[in-house]
């Protein structure tokens, strides 16, 4: 498993989230939305189960893409949701900038 994880899940800076039904990317820097999601490189380091070189990468995109001290929050994705096809279920349905 973690091979494959290895393998089909690295996006090159972060782990994608999810791969849709058709096998288009959810969490890839190649999508217009979600290009990062900060569920995948938590599940990274707490899992134990990411490479350590790959995680600290990760956790350093989520540091740069997610993390808004001025704010004192940290997002659960970037880009929201808002304008493109992509339909990731539920999450879509929340305002950008709530979830």
């Amino acid at each position: 498993m973690r091979q494959n994880i290895e393998e089909n899940g690295w996006d090159g800076e972060w782990y994608r989230r999810a791969y849709f039904d058709d096998g288009s990317l959810l969490g890839s820097a190649s999508n217009p939305e979600c290009q990062i999601d900060s569920i995948a490189q938590s599940w990274s380091v707490l899992s134990g189960a990411g490479d350590a070189e790959r995680s600290r990468m990760a956790m350093e995109a989520v540091d740069k893409r997610l993390v808004r001290r001025d704010h004192a929050l940290v997002q659960l994705l970037d880009r929201p949701f808002d304008k493109s096809n992509l339909n990731p279920a539920y999450i879509k349905g929340y305002v950008p900038g709530v979830r």
